[in-house]
């Protein structure tokens, strides 16, 4: 792709069975939703550096072949989990992007150059890279957000720690969803744990909800088959009533 376009639309080239490799060399600020969704040949997706300043939820939703991608430094705004499904993809080169970077499978929003939001886990993390578990010396203390979906389907993960932020923390809606194997998560305090965050964690038993948590969200746990404990401290002024259900 060579120009000629101001953005690539929802899907402009998904359930395209042909198309293996994909080389972006100007033009295209934007990457729309699902623009390469369920490529099941795609394996290369290289952006060069040019105009490029968004990529949309869910681009390469799908690809299980993807295992090469390279996002232009540009590129200053990335959607919800837009390597869903990806099972492949071990890591995303940012190019020395001052937006985004990619760590051991995690993909990290800069500001001010220092990490403070999780895009995506990728879901190879556990699997063909890295390990199951992410301890607290993983995450940077930097880290604010875990993004709408940021770990869901990442089913190699046994352990999540993220006491080494030192602060409240946001929890996305779905942000763990179907972690089947995540026996233990750790959060600090939080501002708010959305929607369905740990829906379909089948092996988390045991979950305490750090003091200082203002909000819990509808159907947090739901689909926790193992869960048998929940500690909610006395923080939590808006906690809705269909947490389990």
């Amino acid at each position: 792709i060579n120009g000629g376009a101001s953005k690539i639309s929802t899907n402009s080239f998904s359930n395209n069975s042909a198309l293996k490799e994909v080389y972006i060399n100007a033009g295209a600020d934007e990457i729309e939703e699902y623009a390469f969704a369920n490529d099941e040949a795609l394996t290369i997706f290289e952006m060069a550096s040019g105009d490029a300043k968004i990529l949309g939820d869910y681009v390469f939703d799908g690809d299980k072949a993807l295992t090469t991608v390279t996002i232009s430094p540009t590129v200053s705004e990335i959607g919800i989990r837009p390597f869903k499904g990806c099972e492949k993809l071990a890591d995303v080169s940012f190019s020395g992007s001052p937006y985004y970077k990619c760590n051991n499978a995690i993909v990290y929003k800069l500001i001010n150059g220092t990490e403070a939001t999780i895009v995506q886990c990728l879901e190879a993390r556990g699997n063909s890279v890295g390990s199951s578990t992410v301890n607290k010396n993983e995450i940077p203390a930097t880290v604010a957000t875990i993004a709408d979906e940021a770990f869901m389907d990442c089913k190699n993960l046994a352990m999540v720690d993220f006491t080494g932020v030192p602060y409240t923390i946001t929890v996305g809606a779905k942000a763990f969803k179907n972690c089947t194997d995540l026996v233990t998560i750790d959060l600090p305090a939080a501002k708010s744990i959305g929607q369905l965050a740990f829906d379909g964690c089948k092996s988390l038993s045991r979950f305490e909800i750090k003091a200082g948590t203002e909000r819990v969200e509808d159907y947090c746990f739901v689909n926790c088959t193992a869960l048998t404990e929940i500690v909610i401290p006395q923080s939590v002024t808006m906690a809705v009533v269909n947490v389990l259900i």
